[in-house]
């Protein structure tokens, strides 16, 4: 880790330098100084290292847990020295709100027994990189080194020059939450009332992947956010790595759920909602 301190903390140091103190007037308080620069970086390798760690006992937790949490230690932390917390609050309630659900859906027998058998065959695979401690640390240290990245868009917003621009982030970020918490709720009653059926009611009626769809949204914001938040072009492209890294495992995600949904769900009412149903937005 002390290793990757030592790397990153020349890129970071103009983004996290510490804020010089303003002078105000008797009604308001000093801005609060940001952390400094080794000390963001080695908090942004403590979490996701922290974070990704559970991969060595579970690839299920590893990829189903960690980004949640991630994203919650990093906005927490950034709140501690934040002068434009909106968006952070946001991405504080959305990274408590993934892993929430992810614990509830845990819960579901008929979850458990489509996916978590998944996995398990992943972790008895001789040639699968999840079955010897040694071979797991490859899948640990790449979804480490992701978490771990997702500090930088989080630490700009926080620290926005421009207020506005965090403003603007964060009330789209919560739009696409309350978007997805609305239809992650839909698709919890409809698999309960009938779970080898797909929903296809209420949000989901809009998109079948709705829950993606809005998630591609809120990375998009906090990366276009962070860009115009970073004070350099090289901490700019730090910034948008791990959104636009989500965004591409999110849109990689529905293809793969489409192929496993077309073999589930053989019959001539799901492939008319296929038709009619944009995978996405369109």
């Amino acid at each position: 880790m002390r290793s990757t301190v030592l790397l990153l903390a020349p890129i970071c140091s103009r983004a996290f330098a510490p804020a010089r103190r303003i002078k105000t007037t008797p009604r308001l308080a000093a801005v609060p100084a940001a952390a400094p620069a080794a000390a963001v970086v080695k908090s942004a390798a403590g979490a996701g290292l922290a974070c990704a760690a559970v991969g060595f006992v579970s690839a299920h937790a590893a990829v189903s847990y960690s980004y949640g949490l991630a994203i919650a230690w990093h906005a927490r932390a950034a709140l501690r020295s934040a002068t434009t917390p909106v968006a952070v609050r946001v991405l504080l309630a959305y990274g408590l709100k993934v892993t929430a659900y992810q614990a509830l859906r845990d819960r579901e027998k008929h979850y458990r027994a489509a996916v978590l058998p998944l996995f398990r065959a992943l972790e008895k695979d001789t040639k699968c990189p999840f079955t010897r401690t040694t071979h797991k640390i490859p899948l640990v240290a790449g979804v480490a080194v992701l978490l771990a990245l997702y500090a930088a868009p989080i630490r700009f917003l926080a620290n926005a020059p421009q207020p506005r621009v965090s403003v603007f982030a964060g009330a789209v970020a919560a739009a696409a939450l309350t978007v997805q918490t609305v239809a992650d709720a839909q698709k919890f009653a409809a698999k309960r009332r009938a779970p080898d059926r797909p929903c296809t009611t209420g949000l989901w009626r809009v998109s079948r992947h709705v829950n993606y769809a809005a998630d591609v949204v809120l990375h998009g914001a906090v990366a276009a956010a962070a860009v115009l938040s970073a004070p350099s072009i090289m901490t700019a492209l730090l910034a948008v790595l791990a959104p636009l890294m989500m965004v591409n495992i999110v849109l990689s995600a529905t293809e793969s759920l489409d192929g496993r949904q077309r073999l589930a769900y053989r019959d001539d009412a799901f492939e008319a909602y296929v038709a009619a149903t944009p995978r996405l937005f369109f």
